[in-house]
């Protein structure tokens, strides 16, 4: 049985979150259709947030061009985020108690980890 997204604390989490570039268009927020686990997708040009469950149990990001150091790394996702996509990311961090970050720096992919790093960064 497919979840409610209507009614999906991870969803509005991350509308709330994101509402201000939604409401430029600069990300859609997108819940899985078929997915027995609540999964959403924030979508941009250039990167792509998955978080999976509630609270959030898998979380990754992608890059459309992601460097090799973590130099390279840090300076892409700031820049493709930018301030207010990185602000929007501390916000649901805290919203979740951490476990945002948690799921991102220690799921096994480098850029997630290293994005994991920025939120924490002040």
């Amino acid at each position: 049985m497919a979840h409610d997204a209507a009614n999906d604390p991870l969803t509005d989490a991350l509308r709330r979150a994101f509402a201000a570039m939604v409401e430029t268009g600069t990300v859609d927020v997108v819940p899985s259709d078929d997915a027995v686990e609540v999964e959403v997708e924030v979508l941009a040009d250039d990167w792509t947030l998955c978080v999976t469950g509630w609270p959030p149990a898998i979380a990754w990001i992608a890059l459309d061009a992601a460097g090799s150091s973590l130099a390279e790394q840090r300076e892409q996702l700031g820049r493709a985020l930018g301030m207010r996509g990185l602000a929007a990311l501390r916000a649901l961090d805290s919203e979740t108690d951490g476990a945002l970050v948690d799921r991102l720096a220690h799921g096994g992919d480098p850029l997630s980890a290293t994005l994991a790093g920025l939120i924490t960064d002040d």
